[in-house]
């Protein structure tokens, strides 16, 4: 997913798409690839939208590397998160992953595949810990299904969503990773031709679907 504006880091994306802003002189949306890469992925499409033509031209060259095919899908005009995966719903008939092509890290996609497949779930999230969660959404954990929240877990079932909360509101020090391992049957419930955003509207308003959670690590 590449199509935001990144507007809280201008000036640096007045003139360029925040996943092509550079961190240690490689384009950050190149870190999100890596992991994809290295978990055995050989074919991307990269959403895109502001200033997708910078991308169009960064990702064709991934083609060139490792037998891999790689393209971008151009939004018309913002369509959200989910909005715009749903635009590949007729591509997306086995199970795929969706990352945030704004995020520096180093996910085990492979760990999170097979705890995805061994526990026949519909979505699977990758988390992160942090120490200050007010600034972040939130996630809270449970080991079972329909179970109590429990703040000291960093493997479970999902029940509780919280954006930005208050140090006495805050539930759990775990945040959503931006990145999740979907079945294709998910994009059924995703409004077709409305902007609509995974983790503000589809996960919150449908808990069921969030069967296993794995903590993961930013660089």
């Amino acid at each position: 997913m590449a199509g935001g504006q990144g507007s809280r880091l201008r000036p640096l994306t007045l003139t360029r798409p925040k996943p092509m802003v550079e961190v240690l002189g490689r384009p950050v949306i190149d870190f999100v690839k890596d992991a994809m890469v290295d978990a055995g992925v050989d074919h991307l499409v990269v959403t895109t939208g502001y200033r997708g033509e910078q991308l169009s031209a960064h990702v064709a060259q991934w083609s060139h590397h490792r037998d891999m095919k790689a393209r971008i899908n151009q939004e018309a005009t913002p369509m959200g998160t989910a909005g715009s995966v749903r635009l590949l719903l007729d591509e997306l008939t086995e199970t795929f992953i969706v990352g945030s092509g704004d995020s520096v890290a180093s996910f085990d996609v492979q760990a999170l595949l097979k705890a995805h497949k061994e526990n026949g779930a519909k979505v699977t999230m990758a988390l992160w810990e942090v120490e200050d969660p007010t600034e972040f959404g939130i996630v809270g954990l449970s080991e079972d299904h329909l179970g109590e929240l429990d703040g000291d877990l960093r493997e479970g079932f999902i029940r509780q969503f919280k954006e930005k909360p208050t140090a006495e509101e805050a539930f759990s020090n775990v945040i959503n990773a931006g990145l999740y391992i979907l079945e294709p049957e998910v994009l059924a419930l995703v409004p077709e031709g409305e902007k609509f955003d995974f983790s503000k509207q589809l996960f919150p308003i449908k808990p069921s679907l969030q069967l296993t959670f794995q903590l993961q690590h930013l660089i």
